[in-house]
């Protein structure tokens, strides 16, 4: 009998520095059909492989299982996966530019969609990498071949517009409190052009992206119990009815809620606590 509590594993593993420009790091999860996660809104991209088993996003209308080897940029809604049986995945947990400087597409028609790499990079190619994978079982011999495809890949792309990366430093910098005309102002371009490229890099506009990376900080602050005035005063919030409201639209639970069984629930993953989690 499920006792409600999450059953998987998971493992963190660091890229290889000459990767660390585009990898914030390797996410291994393994699971079974009592592991229903939500993935709360993110501004990463990610790279997932799936190793075995079969995941089917419970909130898209057909609820088809998902590709093998897919590709996801920001999305701005929350997630429902449910796995159909043992499940592992491998998934590379990107920069939010990470995927145009490998792909060289624009990404703005990836928001909140999740698509089929070999879609784009061709099934042949995609399906060597699958076999390879396959081939070994030692989990960081299966990190070094994704590592080498995403260094393949990297020699051959364009490179991403720096005036993004440098909104990016930005936007992380300030906590996402700063102005889109005030970053504009910062990086030397018109708002028009800032818009314009960051929608294309990075698939979400600047004041989408820089309300998840404020959201993301409030629920971190949440999670560690940091009083709720803190929380406001240090997030530009209104006052608590707008926090509480924008903290709802993000997680789909009030702060007090969340803060008891949000994060240590089998329901909810966030990206970041799985971070923080192997680091204590």
């Amino acid at each position: 009998m499920n006792s409600g509590k999450p059953s998987f594993q998971f493992a963190v593993h660091h890229p290889h520095p000459r990767l660390s420009e585009l990898v914030n790091h390797y996410l291994w999860i393994r699971g079974d059909e009592h592991f229903n996660p939500v993935f709360l809104p993110d501004t990463i991209n990610v790279i997932i492989f799936q190793l075995a088993g079969q995941v089917n996003e419970t909130n898209h209308p057909d609820q088809k299982p998902l590709s093998g080897t897919r590709i996801s940029g920001s999305f701005s809604v929350k997630r429902n996966f449910q796995p159909q049986a043992q499940f592992e995945v491998l998934m590379a947990i990107l920069k939010p530019y990470a995927l145009y400087t490998l792909i060289g597409i624009n990404m703005e028609p990836l928001n909140n969609e999740i698509i089929d790499l070999a879609n784009i990079l061709g099934r042949k190619q995609v399906e060597l990498l699958e076999r390879r994978l396959a081939s070994v079982t030692d989990l960081r011999m299966k990190i070094n071949l994704v590592e080498v495809f995403l260094y393949q890949k990297l020699s051959a792309a364009r490179r991403s517009e720096t005036t993004v990366k440098e909104a990016l430093q930005l936007i992380d910098r300030t906590g996402g409190l700063l102005p889109s005309p005030e970053i504009a102002r910062q990086v030397h371009v018109s708002q028009r052009t800032l818009e314009r490229h960051f929608n294309e890099v990075v698939g979400l506009n600047v004041k989408k992206f820089s309300s998840l990376v404020r959201m993301k900080m409030a629920v971190a602050q949440v999670a560690l119990d940091i009083p709720y005035s803190r929380i406001i005063y240090e997030g530009d919030f209104f006052d608590q009815s707008h926090f509480i409201r924008n903290f709802k639209q993000y997680t789909g639970m009030a702060p007090r809620h969340f803060a008891r069984t949000g994060l240590l629930s089998s329901k909810v993953v966030d990206f970041l606590q799985l971070y923080l989690n192997t680091l204590g």
